[in-house]
């Protein structure tokens, strides 16, 4: 499992998923985290537009197809989603990842490495190899035209492949991620995460707000030129919510005080909208697309402007001290 990952969702009825393009039943019932993202929905977005137009150039298709070319997959148009799961474990993981491929191609230039080697499960073909860190494996499954299964154990793959075939169960909905469900319509990221099964989280002295969470999730995406976030928190006792509300209300209020010194961190704050119910926390964020792609190139300028100046700061004391 990714440190640093704070996941989220899980659902049974695909009514509530319409667009989403999340699937419950391939997450298995014991995940304690997710990540899923719709890079359809993103590529669809003017989030996504604006992103594709700043850093794709002529040297980056020409590697974008070298890459299709090598190995069977165009990452431009051919990655459509992926799905990552895991309970919580350390190193365990499974990858969902939907894609149009070249099968064949990708298994042909997995076969180039000396240590490969394939075996069955249930009738369904394991392809493995070694991974990028010592002592790691990669196992493949190719689970239908365009679902990819992508694990570090054989046990992982073998109980991944177990929930898609229906052998055993996926993963049900909450009450918070239902919350969630009802305030977008396409969500182009949404996550969930366990906090009291986190062992990263407990045993972390410094995430003491988060020890206060038992569930928490966040789903992000765009509808009519307007980007939504929204996020729901689940905490152990009423009195923890407050105390977590507490601290968000006073680090937006902060922000919405820098209107003079930093007014797009004012916007950006003044966006949000919080919500609290007994133990149940929904922090909501609505902002005009197109005003929030501007505040992220001013700031983006101004970090550019303040490494630049920190630069001839530095150049200048070290002449001095020459």
């Amino acid at each position: 499992m990714k440190k640093v990952l704070i996941p989220l969702i899980l659902f049974s009825p695909l009514a509530l998923l319409s667009g989403a393009k999340l699937n419950p039943a391939h997450i298995s019932a014991d995940s304690k985290w997710m990540l899923h993202m719709d890079l359809d929905a993103f590529r669809n977005s003017q989030t996504g537009q604006n992103a594709r137009s700043k850093w794709m150039g002529d040297e980056v298709e020409k590697k974008l197809q070298e890459m299709k070319e090598t190995y069977g997959i165009d990452l431009d148009k051919g990655m459509h989603g992926a799905t990552l799961y895991g309970n919580g474990e350390k190193d365990n993981g499974v990858l969902v990842i939907h894609a149009e491929v070249d099968k064949q191609k990708m298994i042909g230039f997995a076969k180039l490495n000396q240590e490969y080697s394939k075996s069955s499960y249930n009738g369904r073909k394991i392809h493995s190899m070694p991974g990028k860190r010592p002592g790691k494996q990669a196992h493949v499954c190719f689970h239908g035209k365009g679902t990819i299964l992508v694990a570090q154990t054989k046990e992982l793959i073998e109980g991944a492949i177990d929930v898609l075939d229906g052998q055993t169960a996926s993963i049900k909905i909450g009450e918070g991620m239902r919350s969630l469900s009802e305030e977008l319509d396409n969500p182009m990221m949404i996550a969930y995460g366990d906090f009291s099964a986190l062992s990263e989280i407990q045993n972390n002295p410094k995430a003491a707000m988060l020890k206060m969470a038992s569930r928490s999730g966040i789903a992000m995406g765009e509808s009519l030129g307007i980007s939504k976030a929204s996020m729901f928190l689940e905490a152990k006792d009423a009195d923890s919510c407050q105390q977590i509300e507490s601290i968000i209300r006073g680090i937006l209020a902060i922000g919405s005080l820098q209107r003079d010194k930093q007014p797009d961190v004012a916007k950006l704050t003044n966006a949000f909208i919080v919500e609290r119910n007994d133990n149940l926390l929904k922090v909501a964020f609505r902002m005009d697309t197109q005003e929030l792609i501007a505040i992220g190139d001013n700031m983006r300028e101004q970090r550019k402007g303040s490494r630049q100046r920190w630069q001839e700061k530095r150049k200048k004391w070290k002449e001095s001290k020459e």
